[in-house]
């Protein structure tokens, strides 16, 4: 489908991190194609731009995780506060345990985030990944990851994740805004993405190859900013909250907000802003947004397993909130004690008759009295009880929106 000539003017320094991958992704071109049905050049063009963008050229075929502070916030805003971002920036292994464990079957508290982070030409990550591409081509790729890399099967592991991604039946319509929704999970880098593929569709046609080398424009960039704030505000009031702000710049999130629509509603999974869909858009009912199942019924413990980092630092909050709430209650009740003599010796004298082991009766007392004897400690205790019971009831309102939103179909995903 197309030449090592081809691939070396497209990726430049596509040998500089892997010796030999250029040369050992065309070799493999012609079996791994036919094997995955890439039966025309238009497919081979839409996969080999997504794998172009997604490896860098050859360049990134490691996920570089070595975030700055700022770009951690940028990147998982709902994951890093300032603070957290200031002790993970530039800990690349540190990084992805964080942001991976716990989901994609990576196991919490190992190193698998590190181990399964993304590789390849379609930077397949996690441990799930790597499991079902292993299985895919024949090979125990969770347990030698790195393989992905191996010049002799780096084609054949990106073709194949590329089709277990669902991509296949969108490279074949030559629609890479779906192509990269099923590959990417949203539309990162969607504009980089379009020009690699106007380079390979450009490149095979040079070669002889019959392949389009168009690619349309897609119908929202010809809207103004006060049209796109009416679409982004229109998809909020269906309940499309992916969307984010509503900011009239056409991103990434409103292709996904708009993909979402189209999904719920029949129709062509495009991202774009066609004639159909803004008819459905126009025609809906607000807040028709249809909610799944399993969403509807989920629970705080579901939302925190699925890694919602709100929900997960609202149940801390409500055990440390009872936790102030019996060390508060141990404070104020052993200091009232200590200071009533009278309490005090009546309670000595019911131990002695009970345990008849009075000697082990004034240890206590002496050791209680130590503590408990500062004329402050009331107060702290009492403090502590009701900050403590303060904390819980504001960890539990928050647990019970997040859930409420979730339930509701208000917020896009569990994982925030």
């Amino acid at each position: 489908m197309f030449t090592e000539a081809t691939l070396r003017k497209l990726w430049p320094h596509g040998d500089d991190k892997i010796p030999g991958l250029v040369a050992g992704i065309a070799a493999a071109a012609p079996m791994v194609f036919q094997k995955y049905g890439f039966t025309t050049p238009t497919v081979v063009a839409q996969a080999m731009a997504q794998f172009s963008h997604e490896c860098g050229a050859g360049l990134e075929v490691v996920e570089n995780l070595n975030y700055s502070a700022s770009g951690l916030q940028k990147t998982w805003p709902s994951r890093f506060s300032a603070s957290k971002a200031a002790m993970y920036a530039h800990n690349p292994r540190k990084i992805a345990n964080e942001v991976y464990n716990g989901r994609m079957e990576n196991r919490t508290g190992s190193d698998d985030g590190w181990n399964f982070r993304g590789r390849g030409g379609s930077q397949v990550t996690g441990r799930e990944g790597y499991t079902k591409l292993g299985a895919e081509i024949g090979l125990d790729l969770p347990a030698s990851p790195d393989k992905v890399n191996d010049p002799a099967i780096f084609l054949e592991a990106a073709v194949a994740d590329f089709v277990l991604c669902g991509c296949l039946p969108y490279a074949e319509r030559d629609d890479v805004v779906g192509v990269t929704q099923k590959l990417n999970g949203g539309q990162i880098g969607i504009g980089m993405r379009r020009a690699w593929l106007v380079k390979w569709k450009t490149a095979m046609a040079d070669e002889g190859q019959n392949v389009p080398t168009a690619v349309p424009a897609p119908p929202q960039d010809a809207l103004g900013e006060f049209e796109v704030k009416g679409i982004q505000q229109r998809l909020i009031d269906l309940g499309y909250h992916e969307v984010g702000a509503v900011d009239g710049n056409w991103g990434g999130r409103t292709t996904g907000a708009i993909a979402a629509f189209q999904k719920d509603n029949g129709l062509p999974i495009t991202g774009n802003y066609d004639d159909a869909t803004k008819g459905a858009l126009m025609a809906a009912t607000a807040n028709e947004r249809p909610i799944a199942e399993a969403r509807r019924n989920a629970t705080p413990a579901d939302l925190a397993k699925a890694g919602s980092t709100t929900v997960r630092q609202a149940q801390s909050g409500s055990l440390l909130g009872w936790l102030k709430m019996v060390l508060g209650g141990l404070f104020a009740g052993g200091g009232a004690i200590d200071q009533n003599t009278d309490l005090l010796k009546g309670a000595q004298d019911t131990v002695d008759k009970l345990n008849q082991v009075k000697s082990i009766g004034d240890s206590v007392r002496d050791l209680a009295h130590g503590a408990f004897s500062h004329p402050m400690v009331i107060v702290l205790g009492l403090v502590l009880l009701f900050g403590g019971y303060a904390i819980h009831l504001i960890s539990t309102a928050i647990i019970a929106q997040r859930l409420q939103d979730h339930q509701d179909g208000v917020h896009p995903g569990p994982a925030s």
